[in-house]
């Protein structure tokens, strides 16, 4: 039984492929996460500091906040933007799995045995595949041969699987 999935990889494709690969990630790892993390770095010491004048701290403050705000989009923004000056984006791509391999044509095209995919994570549309270095992204709506049923049997069959949907 062969499982084919086909898809533009467009704008939409990758800002999904940016959000589902967050959301999957440990805490964190999480953009919101980061971005706590550098407002407090970069807010602390200065309201620990006595010597600082109170305008400075608030223009200051206010920076950082700021700063904090604009990051999660600035990234997810910087990702997008580094897979649409890729020459494939846009193109058709072809995934297709079966019990012993997954086949890719298009960009990222290969034969991969199932060993080089570490794991699955099940969102609500779709699969998202996990090996060192790339991500596959796997949207439900994409499908074009064999169901969500059969590609989450082969995905459990090869992997650890982790649900979010």
């Amino acid at each position: 039984m062969a499982i084919r999935y086909e898809w533009r990889g467009d704008q939409r494709y990758y800002s999904t492929v940016v959000d589902r690969y967050y959301k999957q990630a440990p805490l964190l790892f999480h953009l919101r996460s980061q971005a706590i993390l550098i407002w407090i770095i970069l807010t602390g010491p200065l309201l620990l500091i006595e010597d600082v004048d109170l305008q400075a701290k608030v223009i200051w403050l206010a920076l950082a906040t700021a700063f904090a705000f604009a990051f999660t989009t600035l990234i997810r923004w910087g990702i997008t933007l580094k897979y649409r000056l890729r020459p494939s984006f846009g193109s058709e791509t072809t995934f297709t799995m079966n019990a012993d391999e997954v086949v890719v044509t298009g960009a990222g095209a290969g034969h991969f045995p199932w060993a080089v995919y570490r794991r699955a994570v099940r969102f609500s549309d779709g699969i998202l595949l996990t090996r060192p270095g790339a991500i596959r992204w796997l949207p439900d709506h994409a499908l074009t041969e064999g169901t969500t049923s059969e590609a989450l049997e082969i995905v459990r069959q090869k992997m650890p699987q982790r649900d979010l949907s």
